[in-house]
C-alpha cells in the first residue's frame, strides 16, 4: 500500500477545511436570503410535484404544499432582512408565495418607464418605482423569474427535494443547499487541477485554490439554492478541457469538450457567452503547432456539434416548438436604443468599479463592504497592477514564455472580453430597467470566470514581486481572506440575525 504524500495530505486538509467553512455558510445564511432563492427553489418544486417542465410566460403554480401554508410555520426566518449591516431593508415574502405567480420583468417592462423615456430602476427613485410597480394588475406581477432557465440544475436538485419530500419546506431548502454545494466543491477541485496543469507549481495552485475557496462573494452565492453553482462548475470544466486540448489535441479531449458544451447548454442562456473562446485552442493548433489541419478541424467540430445536439438539442427543440426561439431568456428580448459614446464610457467605468469592489470585498446582496475603503483602494491598485503585470510579462517581454502558455493566456483573457461585450449588449438593449450610470452587474456575475480572474491576478503578483517575498505575499493574501470570512460570518450574519 503506497504512502500518501505530504502534499496530498495538505491538499486533503485544505479541502476538508473549505467544506466545513461552506457548511457553516449554508446554515448561517438565513433561509431565502440568497439571490432569487425562492424562484430557484420553486422551479424544482414544480418539476417534482407537477411532473413537467415550466416555460417562460407560463405561470408556475403548485398543487403541493403551498408556500403560504409553510410561510406561517417559518415566518421568523422568511421575514428576515437582506444580509446587510446598514438600515434594515425588509425582505418579506407576502407577495412571493409559491401558490401564486411571480414577477416577470418582460411583462412589466413597458410600465417601468418614466416620463423622460428612460427605464426606471428602484435604485433611481424608489418612490416612483413602487408607485408604478405596485399598481400593476396582480396577474402581470407574478411569474417565476427562474422559468427562463434551462432545467439541468433543477432536475438534479429534485434528488434531495424528493428524498425529503415529506419534510417541512425549510428542511427541503437546506437539503437542496447542501446538495448544490457539491458543485461548488467540485469547482474548487477543477480549479486546482487547471492551475497544476498550467503552472506545474503545487504552492501556486494551492494558493489559487484558497483564493477562490475563501472569496466571500463566492461563498455567499453558492450557499443558497441557485443554478449559478452548476453554471460555474460547467464553465470551469470547459476551461479545464480547453486547456487539455491546448496541451494535446486528441479525439478523447475533443469529445469531453463536446460533452461539457452540451451540458452547459442546459444550464443558463448566458453559457453560450463563455463557450465562444473554446475555438481558440483549435486555432492555435491549426496555425501554430500544425497538429490540426482543416479536414481534422471539421471532423472535431462535427463531433462537438453532434454531442451538443444529442445532450441538449431536445430542450431547445421543445422550446422552439413552443415559443419560436431556442432560448427562453432576455438574450432574445429587448429593443436597442440610441446611446452615445459618453454614456457607454460612463456605464463601463461606473460598472467596473462597482463590479470589482463587489467581487472582491463585498458580501450578501453586493451591498456590504467587508473592509475599510482605504484597504479596498489598495486592493484595487494591486489588482490593476497584477493584471497589467501578467499581460506585460506574458506577451511583451523577452522572457521565455512558451507559445502554448501565451495561447492559454489569450484564451483566459478572451473570456473576460466576451463577458464584457455581453454586458455592453445588455446595456444597449436596455434589458434591465436601470439608468445609464448604475447597471446592476455586480461582482457575482463574473464568478463563472473565477478561475480566469484568480489565475491572472495571482500570476500577475508572482511576476511583479521579488521571488524572496512571494511566499510572504501568499500568506498575507490568504490571511486577509480568512479575516474577511470571519467578518462576513460574525458581523454581517451572526450578530445581525442570531445574536
Amino acid at each position: 500500500m503506497s504512502k500518501i504524500s505530504s502534499k496530498t495530505k495538505l491538499l486533503i486538509i485544505i479541502f476538508v477545511f473549505l467544506i466545513i467553512k461552506q457548511i457553516i455558510f449554508v446554515f448561517a445564511v438565513p433561509a431565502w436570503n440568497n439571490h432569487d432563492e425562492p424562484a430557484h427553489f420553486h422551479y424544482t418544486q414544480y418539476i417534482v410535484e407537477e411532473k413537467k417542465l415550466p416555460l417562460n410566460e407560463i405561470p408556475i403554480t403548485s398543487r403541493g404544499l403551498s408556500f403560504s401554508e409553510a410561510y406561517a410555520e417559518s415566518e421568523i426566518i422568511t421575514d428576515s432582512t437582506r444580509i446587510m449591516r446598514g438600515p434594515n431593508e425588509q425582505f418579506r415574502f407576502l407577495n412571493q408565495r409559491f401558490d401564486e405567480q411571480y414577477s416577470n420583468f418582460s411583462t412589466i417592462k413597458e410600465a417601468l418607464i418614466n416620463k423622460s423615456g428612460k427605464y426606471l430602476s428602484i435604485t433611481d427613485n424608489r418612490d416612483e418605482y413602487n408607485d408604478i410597480y405596485y399598481k400593476l394588475p396582480q396577474n402581470n406581477k407574478f411569474i417565476n423569474s427562474a422559468a427562463i432557465y434551462q432545467p439541468l440544475y433543477y432536475i438534479l436538485e429534485a434528488i434531495p427535494y424528493t428524498i425529503l419530500g415529506n419534510q417541512d419546506i425549510v428542511t427541503r431548502l437546506y437539503a437542496m443547499r447542501l446538495f448544490s454545494n457539491i458543485f461548488y466543491i467540485l469547482t474548487l477541485l477543477v480549479c486546482y487541477l487547471i492551475a497544476m496543469r498550467i503552472s506545474r507549481n503545487f504552492k501556486f495552485s494551492l494558493t489559487l485554490l484558497l483564493l477562490i475557496g475563501l472569496l466571500p462573494v463566492f461563498s455567499h452565492l453558492v450557499a443558497g439554492v441557485t443554478n449559478n453553482t452548476l453554471l460555474i462548475l460547467i464553465v470551469t470544466l470547459l476551461i479545464y478541457w480547453s486547456v487539455r486540448v491546448f496541451q494535446n489535441i486528441s479525439t478523447k479531449n475533443v469529445i469531453w469538450l463536446g460533452i461539457i458544451l452540451g451540458l452547459g447548454m442546459l444550464t443558463k442562456p448566458e453559457f453560450i457567452i463563455f463557450a465562444f473562446p473554446t475555438i481558440i485552442p483549435f486555432i492555435y493548433h491549426l496555425v501554430f503547432t500544425k497538429k490540426c489541419n482543416i479536414k481534422l478541424l471539421l471532423k472535431y467540430f462535427l463531433y462537438i456539434l453532434l454531442l451538443i445536439i444529442v445532450i441538449s438539442g431536445w430542450w431547445h427543440l421543445w422550446v422552439y416548438l413552443q415559443q419560436g426561439n431556442i432560448f427562453l431568456s432576455y438574450i432574445t428580448l429587448g429593443e436597442s436604443v440610441s446611446i452615445s459614446i459618453a454614456q457607454i464610457i460612463q456605464f463601463l467605468i461606473s460598472r467596473w468599479i462597482y463590479a470589482f469592489v463587489s467581487y472582491g470585498y463585498a458580501f450578501g446582496f453586493a451591498t456590504e463592504m467587508i473592509l475599510p475603503l482605504y484597504i479596498i483602494f489598495c486592493g484595487v491598485i494591486l489588482s490593476a497592477l497584477s493584471f497589467f503585470g501578467y499581460i506585460y510579462k506574458t506577451f511583451f517581454t523577452k522572457d521565455k514564455i512558451s507559445s502554448e502558455k501565451k495561447a492559454i493566456g489569450i484564451y483566459l483573457i478572451s473570456g473576460l472580453v466576451f463577458i464584457e461585450l455581453f454586458f455592453l449588449y445588455l446595456f444597449i438593449k436596455t434589458l434591465i430597467a436601470v439608468g445609464y450610470a448604475r447597471f446592476p452587474i455586480d461582482g457575482r456575475y463574473y464568478l463563472p470566470l473565477v478561475f480566469n480572474i484568480s489565475f491572472i491576478f495571482l500570476l500577475g503578483i508572482h511576476y511583479l514581486l521579488p521571488k524572496k517575498i512571494i511566499n510572504l505575499s501568499y500568506i498575507i493574501l490568504i490571511v486577509s481572506l480568512l479575516i474577511m470570512n470571519v467578518i462576513s460570518i460574525w458581523e454581517i450574519i451572526l450578530l445581525k440575525f442570531y445574536l
